[in-house]
C-alpha cells in the first residue's frame, strides 16, 4: 500500500474511533514555536535560519483496549537564504515543511501494547523526547512496535522501523536514505530490555540492526550509590559496540565506546556531573541513522571519533529554590584528545554549552523561552574548525481535552 494511502487509512481509523465511541475521552495539544538559529564557522559558510510553526496533536484515551494518536507538524520560513542552509529547521534549501508526523493506532492486551505506523519511540538512539526540543519537526518513526511490561520491573521492546521523519525531508524515508544512501532502502530492527528493580538501580540492553550496514549493541547501568536527606550520588556506566554487517554499504566498522558518569544532586535544585568516554581506534561511531546518547555528547560535537577520549563537566541549577520558579541554567564544558601516528594524543575538540530557560507562570503560563549557546574550538591540524552556535526559541503549548462523546460532540458544539 502506498505511503499516502497508509497515512489516510490510519488517520481515518483514529478519527473514527474518536467520533463513534460514546464513552471515549481524549486530550490534545496546540503548539506554536518560533526558532532562530545562527551558526558561524571560522572557515565554512554560516548557517542561518528563522522558522515559525508548531503542531496540532490529538490523543484518544483507551477505549476497549484501543487508542490513537494523530499530529500534524509545520515549519514555515520567516528568514533564511538558500546559501545559508544547514540549520536544519526547514527542509533542504530553506523550504517550508508540513507533514502528518503521528498517525498511530495502539492495541493492548493486559500490559502488552502493539503500536502501528507513525509513532514516537523512546529508546537510547531514537529517543523522541530531547529532539522535539531541538527541532521544528521532530524525529519520528514509521514502525511496528511492541512493548511488554508483563514481568514486574521489566520492560521489553521490539520494533521494525521502515521509515524515519527528519526535519530537512518532506516526508518519511527509509533509515538508510536518512543516513545518506538515497538509492538503498534498509530498515532498522531493534530489541531492548530495561530492568528497574527499585528506584536506585536501572539496567538496560538494546540491539540495533540495519541489514547490509551495521549492528550495534548498547548497554547502560545506573545506580544511586549514596542518598542521604537532600543529597544523592549516582554512578552510570555505558558500553557501545558497533560492527559492519552484510554488504557493509557504509564501509567496514569495528568500533565501540566506553563511558562513565558521576552525578551529584541536591534537592535545592543544583546538579553537577562529570563524564569520560573513550572510542576504539578502528573507526568513528556511525550514527547517521539516529542520535547518539553518549555522556560526552555535546550540542555540536559527539566526541565519538576513532580513538577520541573525552571529558565533560558541568551542571544545572533550578532557581525555584531561590524564589524564581521556572528559571533554569545549565553550563557544560568538554575537552577531547585524538591519537596520532606516534601515539602522542593531540588536542581534539573543546566545546562550551550554555542553556537558559524560563517556563512561564501566571500570565505567561504555557509559554517557554529558551536561549542556547555553544562555542566549539577544534584543532586545525586535524581538519577541524571553530564554530559558534546561537539559538533562540519561543514555545507556546495549549493543552485541551474533549468530552466523553468524542470529537463528534466537540465538532457539533463548535458548529452551534
Amino acid at each position: 500500500m502506498p505511503r499516502r494511502a497508509r497515512s489516510l487509512v490510519c488517520l481515518v481509523l483514529v478519527f473514527a474511533l474518536s467520533a463513534r465511541a460514546e464513552e471515549l475521552r481524549g486530550t490534545g495539544t496546540l503548539a506554536f514555536r518560533s526558532y532562530f538559529l545562527q551558526r558561524t564557522y571560522s572557515v565554512s559558510a554560516a548557517n542561518k535560519s528563522w522558522a515559525a510553526g508548531g503542531f496540532l496533536e490529538l490523543n484518544t484515551d483507551w477505549w476497549h483496549d484501543l487508542r490513537g494518536d494523530v499530529a500534524v507538524f509545520t515549519a514555515q520560513k520567516i528568514a533564511g537564504r538558500w546559501d545559508q542552509d544547514g540549520a536544519n529547521l526547514l527542509r533542504t534549501g530553506q523550504h517550508e515543511n508540513t507533514v502528518l508526523g503521528l498517525a498511530c493506532l495502539q492495541v493492548r492486551k493486559s500490559r502488552t501494547t502493539l503500536s502501528l505506523y507513525r509513532q514516537r519511540l523512546y529508546d537510547p538512539f531514537l529517543e523522541a523526547g530531547e529532539n522535539e526540543e531541538n527541532k521544528m519537526v521532530p524525529y519520528l518513526m514509521e514502525a511496528v512496535s511492541i512493548r511488554s511490561e508483563e514481568i514486574p520491573h521489566l520492560s521489553l521492546t521490539a520494533s521494525y522501523i521502515n521509515g524515519v521523519l527528519d526535519e530537512y525531508m518532506p516526508t518519511y524515508e527509509a533509515p538508510s536514505v536518512v543516513a545518506g544512501y538515497p538509492g538503498v532502502r534498509r530498515p532498522v530492527q531493534l530489541a531492548g530490555a530495561a530492568w528497574t528493580p527499585n528506584d536506585r538501580l536501572a539496567l538496560q540492553l538494546w540491539d540495533y540492526d540495519m541489514p547490509d550496514f551495521m549492528n550495534l549493541v548498547f548497554a547502560q547501568g545506573d545506580a544511586t550509590v549514596w542518598h542521604r536527606d537532600s543529597f544523592s550520588v549516582t554512578g552510570t556506566l555505558q558500553w557501545i559496540r558497533q560492527r559492519s554487517r552484510g554488504d557493509a554499504l557504509a564501509g567496514y566498522m569495528r568500533t565501540g565506546v566506553s563511558s562513565a558518569q558521576v552525578s551529584l544532586d541536591w534537592d535545592a535544585g543544583l546538579s553537577l556531573i562529570a563524564a569520560v568516554s573513550r572510542t576504539q581506534r578502528q573507526n568513528d561511531l556511525w550514527t547517521e541513522w539516529g542520535g547518539y546518547p553518549g555522556f560526552t555528547s555535546m550540542r555540536r560535537w559527539d566526541n565519538d571519533r576513532a580513538g577520541e577520549r573525552a571529558l565533560v563537566v558541568g551542571g544545572s541549577y533550578d532557581f525555584a529554590a531561590a524564589g524564581i520558579p521556572g528559571l533554569t541554567l545549565s553550563l557544560y564544558s568538554s575537552w577531547s584528545s585524538m591519537p596520532t601516528d606516534v601515539d602522542v594524543p593531540q588536542s581534539g575538540t573543546r566545546e562550551q554549552n550554555v542553556k537558559v530557560e524560563y517556563a512561564g507562570h501566571g500570565a505567561l503560563e504555557n509559554w517557554t523561552f529558551t536561549f542556547k549557546g555553544a562555542q566549539v574550538q577544534q584543532n586545525a591540524d586535524l581538519g577541524g574548525e571553530d564554530c559558534d552556535d546561537v539559538r533562540l526559541i519561543v514555545h507556546y503549548r495549549l493543552p485541551f481535552s474533549w468530552p466523553k462523546r468524542g470529537l463528534a460532540s466537540l465538532s457539533s458544539s463548535v458548529m452551534e
